[in-house]
Order: structure tokens, then C-alpha cells, then sequence
């Protein structure tokens, strides 16, 4: 892990993923846009920017109902596996995180406009009913407002931090925010019962962080408007492990959904900060473990393998605002 220590003068930033809402497309095809979620609720804290307030969501599924052409990853699939054209401002929905937002919020939105997306849903955190570690992580230096010192041991080397106020504690987010996001689940997990022992929770306002049971994916597949799609077990991304640790990521996650579905599960996507075009050895994974759609975020777009060849889409990787913003991130119902 690179675990330089930032400078004082360190501010918060997102992850690699949120540097904006508009579109990444260099080099890609603009027939169809890949507009991607993570979280619709309101938060008191959202420090990554993941999630968008459901009276926004409601406005923009709203939009892109009325000027766009938004099919299914299925349906995406087929287009390309059989090289037909798109329809025009043609549109994909993906949702990460597998939050419990899906079912209790987009789900009444999606039906009422009578559109589908595909929810690539980790099973850390539904085996073990844990956040993940960006919500741990949120929990312990951004809703903990009890001042403190930060120690962490890391790599056998000390790290310590005054947490007398907030602009202190986002410093410290930032850095290990950062850190955690290209890590392994041990050194994740290392980390946070380090901060953890340090400091506690605290007494804050955390916000909900709940995530889908196995019981809610199973109905929330069975209404129709989900295809439930593979994640990393971990909800980690794939930069950060070996080849044998992807392998075994994403196989315990693919088992894990289609005990609880019933059925193969065919497609797959890492996390949206997980930003690497898949090797050659990644490609020969995913057809050993039995997918035939893969999205992967890649600088410049989304890279889409199926059994007939890789091609590169634009992204949206959507966070909060007003319909405007929105809108300007997307192509012109016009063009």
C-alpha cells in the first residue's frame, strides 16, 4: 500500500470515480450511455458523494424516461453479442453497493416509470450484516466528534493524528480514505479495529448504512425490474488484489448470489472506484467462472466484455444536484 502521509494543508477529496457527474468518453462508443448509482437517501454526513437524494433521483429517472432510450443490461447484451445497432440515446442503469435503498426507494421509481437497471450486489455485508469499509470508516472520523489522537500502525511504522476539530479529522479521512480504497479486506479490516480501539465511535449522528438482507435480493429480483449481477465478496476493488485473491472474490461472491437467487448468475462488475481495463488473465477468470457480461470502469468510459469481444461505452457516474447538472452530463435528447 502507498501510505505517504498527506501534507497539513491536505483537503478532502472523492475517490478516484467522483471526480464529476459528466461523462467520461474518450474513445468510446456514444451510442449508449452507462449511468451509473450507488445510493438514493438523504445523509447527514456522504463525505464519497455516493448517494443522491430521492427527490433528485425521482427527477432525473424522470428525465431520462421522457428523452431517452433506457434498456436493460440484458438487453445491451444482446445488442452486442449480435452487433445490432442501439436504439437511439440509448441508456443503461447500474446500482453498487448493494444498499437497502433499492428495494425501499428506487424500486417505487423505477416501477412507476416502468424501467429496470442491474444491481451488482456485494455478500460481505450480507453474510456478516457489517458496512462496508467506507461506511465504517465514515462512522469513526466523520460522525465521531470526540476529539482525540489517531494512531495506526502500518507497515511497522506509525501514524499519528490530532483530531481536535473538523478540518483535522477531514485530513485524516482523506488520507486514509484513500489508503483504504486500494487495499485488501485484511488490511482494511487491520486498519479500522485499529482506529477503532483508538477511538471508539463515539456519540455522533452516523447515517444508515443497511444493506440488502439475502431475503430482500431474492424479492427484489422477483418484482422484475433488478437483474442482480456479481461484485467483489468484499466490496473491495481489483487493483488491490492478486490474481488469486480476485479469483477468490468473485467466485465467493458469484456462489453466494446464486445460492440465494436460485439461478447462474451471468454478469459482473467491480466496484465504480475499481478503475482498470480487465487483463488478459482477468478476461480469462470471468469465462472460467461462468459470465458472459462483464462491465469494468476504465479510464475514458466503461469497457463491456461478452463472449463476442470487448467495446468501450461513456459513464456517468451519477452524485446529488440539481436536474441541470444532470442533464449537462448527458447527451443531447436532441443529438
Amino acid at each position: 500500500m502507498n501510505h505517504s502521509k498527506p501534507p497539513d494543508s491536505a483537503i478532502i477529496r472523492s475517490l478516484p470515480f467522483e471526480k464529476s457527474a459528466k461523462a467520461e468518453q474518450a474513445g468510446a462508443d456514444s451510442s449508449l450511455y452507462v449511468v451509473q448509482y450507488s445510493r438514493v437517501a438523504l445523509l447527514a454526513h456522504d463525505p464519497l458523494q455516493l448517494a443522491v437524494q430521492p427527490y433528485n433521483f425521482e427527477a432525473q429517472i424522470e428525465y431520462l424516461a421522457e428523452n431517452y432510450h433506457v434498456i436493460s443490461s440484458e438487453e445491451m447484451e444482446y445488442h452486442l453479442v449480435h452487433k445490432r445497432p442501439f436504439p437511439e440515446r440509448s441508456i443503461v442503469l447500474t446500482f453498487d453497493g448493494g444498499y437497502a435503498d433499492l428495494l425501499y426507494t428506487v424500486h417505487e421509481v423505477l416501477k412507476r416509470f416502468e424501467l429496470s437497471a442491474t444491481a451488482f450486489v456485494p455478500t460481505a455485508s450480507i453474510i456478516e450484516r457489517k458496512p462496508h469499509w467506507y461506511d465504517e470508516l465514515e462512522d469513526l472520523l466523520i460522525a465521531n466528534q470526540s476529539p482525540g489522537e489517531l494512531e495506526v500502525v502500518i507497515d511497522g511504522e506509525l501514524y499519528s493524528y490530532p483530531l481536535r476539530n473538523q478540518h483535522e479529522r477531514l485530513i485524516a479521512y482523506d488520507w486514509l480514505s484513500s489508503l483504504l480504497s486500494e487495499a485488501s479486506p485484511p488490511e482494511q479490516r487491520e486498519i479500522l479495529d485499529q482506529i477503532v480501539e483508538t477511538l471508539g465511535y463515539g456519540d455522533g449522528e452516523c447515517d444508515s448504512h443497511n444493506t440488502l438482507t439475502a431475503q430482500e435480493v431474492r424479492y427484489l429480483e422477483e418484482k422484475g425490474l433488478f437483474r442482480v449481477g456479481a461484485t467483489t465478496h468484499d466490496h473491495v476493488s481489483l487493483n488491490a488484489l492478486t490474481e488469486t485473491e480476485k479469483a477468490v472474490q468473485i467466485r465467493k461472491n458469484k456462489e453466494i448470489l446464486e445460492e440465494i437467487t436460485g439461478h447462474p448468475i451471468r454478469c459482473f462488475c467491480p466496484p465504480r472506484w475499481s478503475v482498470a481495463s480487465p487483463a488478459d488473465t482477468d478476461i480469462n477468470l470471468f469465462r472460467e467462472l461462468g459470465f458472459d457480461f462483464v462491465l469494468s470502469n476504465c479510464p475514458g468510459g466503461v469497457s463491456v466484455w461478452t463472449r463476442s469481444g470487448r467495446q468501450q461505452f461513456p459513464r456517468i457516474a451519477v452524485t446529488d444536484g440539481h436536474l441541470f447538472r444532470f442533464h449537462k452530463s448527458l447527451p443531447s435528447p436532441a443529438s
